[in-house]
């Protein structure tokens, strides 16, 4: 087994549900978005944290990645630059989700790498359509099916 790794291809969990890493410090909004996405036909697998946001990402190779701007220990930010910096990682589409509704945020975000922004409070239901449309932009026409 060679230890080089391996981009990312796949993002599809075994049950042909497209995998999603949700990655947010506060428990209550982390438990909300992962059902509202799971009853909604994704796989979701949770991150608390920045370091273990990046070990997930590494591990479980998800479709896509929800994150919150400010996580404990490695900010949203710093982890988005880590997994676009790594050729495992670095097509993973990134929706993150901030306190600041203005634009500064999102610029900073944007300038980090993300794919999309959302201001928090969001809605699960505004969550779950931004990831929709997040995933069908980045994938090929077969990849992430339901």
């Amino acid at each position: 087994m060679s230890n080089d790794p391996q981009r990312c291809v796949s993002g599809v969990s075994t049950k042909a549900r497209p995998r999603v890493l949700v990655a947010e410090p506060r428990d209550e909004l982390r438990e909300l978005y992962a059902d509202y996405l799971a009853r909604n036909g994704f796989h979701v697998i949770e991150a608390v944290d920045g370091a273990e946001a990046i070990d997930k990402a590494f591990q479980f190779c998800p479709a896509g990645l929800v994150i919150d701007f400010a996580l404990d220990g490695i900010d949203g930010l710093r982890v988005v630059r880590r997994l676009r910096a790594d050729e495992r990682t670095y097509e993973l589409p990134i929706l993150m989700i901030g306190t600041d509704s203005g634009a500064a945020s999102a610029v900073l975000a944007s300038n980090a790498g993300v794919d999309a922004f959302l201001p928090k409070p969001c809605l699960p239901s505004t969550l779950l359509t931004e990831v929709m449309k997040l995933l069908a932009r980045s994938a090929p026409p077969s990849a992430h099916t339901l």
